[in-house]
């Protein structure tokens, strides 16, 4: 990255090598404490919730190469502003930027139809807690997205949205891997089978 001088194109490559890393460490990190892991969650329930959640992963790792597209697209203007004000750097990207910004509803919208689904389960296990850390990463990056267009994009913030960014989809990954390789116990998961099937129902209406 560094020998490329900031090429376009090397650092979305730098960013999603790095993603598959960190997935791959989290896969063999969960594998070896997988009975610690597990969640007593009803099968049809649980395979719905991974359908989702697959989905919230693709729509973050999109939003994420997306976002290296347009911070390539201001890289010029680091170098060499050429008289341009900060405050419009992001104007000079182009569609790419607009794209970024309109997408981020996908992952706002899909993250509040996993909290809710999960919440109807009136589950104590470790699901609603990551649900409600996922949802409340998705609204903080939303906001950190929004300091970055109208604030100039402060310094701080662009490491900020970058960090919570790889944050965001660790723990998309790992809810992943927990519902993936649930545990189906009789009564618990009939009670949830009911509640899941419920909470998918509502968050529709």
């Amino acid at each position: 990255v560094v020998r490329s001088g900031l090429q376009p194109g090397i650092i979305t490559l730098h960013m999603a090598l790095a993603v598959i890393l960190l997935c791959v460490l989290i896969y063999a990190t969960f594998k070896t404490g997988q009975d610690q892991n597990v969640e007593n969650i009803a099968s049809d329930f649980c395979s719905k919730l991974t359908r989702l959640s697959i989905l919230l992963f693709v729509f973050t790792c999109i939003q994420m190469l997306i976002g290296t597209q347009v911070r390539e697209g201001i890289d010029p203007f680091i170098k060499d502003a050429g008289g341009l004000p900060r405050s419009e750097w992001l104007g000079q990207v182009g569609m790419i930027d607009h794209v970024h910004r309109l997408s981020s509803w996908l992952v706002l919208i899909t993250g509040i139809l996993i909290y809710r689904a999960i919440k109807t389960t009136r589950s104590a296990s470790l699901l609603p807690a990551i649900s409600r850390w996922l949802l409340a990463g998705i609204i903080s990056q939303i906001f950190l997205g929004v300091l970055l267009a109208y604030a100039s994009l402060p310094r701080y913030a662009q490491v900020l949205h970058l960090t919570l960014a790889t944050l965001l989809l660790c723990g998309e990954w790992y809810l992943i891997l927990v519902l993936r390789h649930p545990r189906h116990d009789v009564g618990t998961s009939a009670v949830q089978a009911v509640a899941g099937d419920q909470g998918f129902a509502s968050i529709y209406h």
